[in-house]
């Protein structure tokens, strides 16, 4: 049965015959026409990525991506992080480590990027910039995340996480 919030709302914004019909046909429907109903897929509108992808993932795994409006950043298993245009061709490579990329992470402008791996190792790099830092840890890092105006900041702040 429709429930009387759901009268409400479509009383709000249509007029009594309207709602009367809507409920007429839901209490007309069988369990049949409600399956038909929950089996429709979304439309959505999507393209898959090619060009380098393909390539990097005929020869590994990834392990972690995160998306911003200019770029997205994939990291694999074998510790590697690349760039990719939204065509999805490379434009920048990152040989972090022999291990498992555990996450990536951007700031705000996406001008910097944050990388934990496996192995302990932290890197926040500059994109445009020489700017870096790097950090080991003496266990696996599961999580980091820059601040987000990390690169508009004089403190430079981010954090990492790890099982312990």
């Amino acid at each position: 049965p429709v429930s009387l919030s759901s009268e409400r709302t479509l009383g709000a914004r249509s007029n009594m015959a309207e709602v009367e019909r809507v409920t007429e046909s839901y209490e007309g429907s069988t369990d049949e026409s409600e399956d038909e109903e929950s089996e429709e897929e979304p439309k959505l509108k999507y393209e898959r990525l090619a060009n380098g992808v393909t390539d990097i993932l005929q020869k590994d795994a990834a392990s972690c991506m995160t998306v911003h409006d200019k770029f997205l950043a994939l990291g694999t298993h074998h510790g590697k992080v690349y760039l990719l245009d939204i065509q999805g061709n490379v434009t920048q490579r990152f040989d972090i480590s022999s291990v498992k990329v555990n996450q990536v992470s951007l700031d705000e402008s996406g001008e910097h990027i944050g990388i934990c791996s496996e192995d302990g190792k932290v890197q926040v790099v500059g994109l445009y910039t020489r700017e870096g830092f790097h950090e080991n840890f003496d266990s696996p890092i599961k999580i980091v995340a820059l601040h987000p105006q990390f690169g508009r900041s004089s403190s430079k702040q981010f954090i990492t996480g790890a099982n312990k």
